[in-house]
């Protein structure tokens, strides 16, 4: 009987293979999962638009700029923080139509604003709207840096998006004085349609 004959040679390159597939497996793997992230995002985005176009605004109304949740609301200084998962949308539009008056970036131990607790960047945003109200931003990113579209000067209907978070986060925003705010903590958000404050 014949004994099966496998050379060191051959020995080798089952051992490599088997060391490669193990190596890149792993590669793959996230890949994969990334690419069906970024399909699941886009159906659902396609599917349920953030914003809905075309309607009759009031421009007192100031709307919420992002799909998430109220995390805290503040009345006394017109403060409202809200929070972006990884799965609800990860686009940052803009409130009302406005004007970019400021943009800067402020290193987290600068920051005096509370609510944030990562050591990431936040993003500074002042907006001056059509009744030359200022509305200020400052927006945490979660894990990847925030991706701005605007730059001083620009100017934007409502529903138009600045800029997004990669992976969520949390946006802050502080109204004029006068301005009633809308919402209450917990509160579920749909950029474009939910109205945070008023007149």
């Amino acid at each position: 009987m014949k004994r099966l004959f496998v050379s060191k040679i051959s020995y080798f390159k089952i051992g490599l293979s088997t060391l490669l597939i193990f190596i890149t497996l792993p590669f793959f793997l996230a890949l994969f999962w990334v690419l069906a992230l970024a399909t699941f995002l886009y159906i659902r985005r396609s599917i349920w638009p953030n914003y809905k176009d075309g309607l009759a605004i009031n421009p007192e109304l100031i709307f919420s700029p992002i799909n998430g949740k109220v995390k805290w609301v503040d009345n006394e200084t017109r403060e409202v923080c809200l929070s972006v998962s990884l799965c609800s949308g990860l686009g940052v539009y803009f409130p009302c139509k406005a004007s970019v008056e400021e943009l800067k970036i402020k290193n987290s131990n600068q920051s005096k604003w509370r609510g944030f607790t990562n050591r990431r960047n936040r993003y500074n945003l002042t907006l001056r709207d059509t009744k030359s109200d200022r509305i200020f931003f400052e927006i945490e990113p979660l894990l990847l840096s925030f991706r701005s579209f605007v730059e001083v000067g620009d100017r934007a209907k409502m529903s138009a998006c600045m800029g997004y978070l990669p992976f969520g986060g949390k946006v802050k925003l502080r109204f004029p004085l006068d301005a009633k705010l809308l919402v209450s903590k917990g509160e579920t958000l749909k950029a474009g349609e939910t109205v945070l404050a008023g007149a």
